[in-house]
């Protein structure tokens, strides 16, 4: 049975549809970002300059990204220092 007490549950409880969607478009980026495969979910090729552009939406961030960030209820700053973090581990050329 579920824990109705858990705060967690009311905060996720309160977030509006909008919020709901933004959030799914960072989760979306963040994920193109941080996938390395050369191909995407349909076989096709995803070329190098892509991968970089998915990349560099969160090394060199721009007004979308802050207000992606804004949107979907996250401070961008903090976003943009946890991407840098992991992109920079995860890559040998940054």
């Amino acid at each position: 049975m579920a824990n109705y007490n858990n705060k967690t549950w009311e905060i996720r409880d309160r977030r509006t549809p909008e919020q709901k969607l933004w959030i799914a478009v960072l989760k979306a980026a963040v994920e193109d970002a941080l996938d390395e495969r050369e191909l995407d979910f349909k076989g096709y090729i995803r070329p190098a300059v892509v991968r970089h552009m998915q990349k560099d939406y969160f090394l060199v961030p721009n007004r979308s990204l802050y207000t992606v960030c804004r949107n979907a209820g996250y401070e961008p700053e903090y976003v943009i220092k946890k991407m840098k973090k992991k992109l920079c581990g995860t890559t040998l050329e940054r």
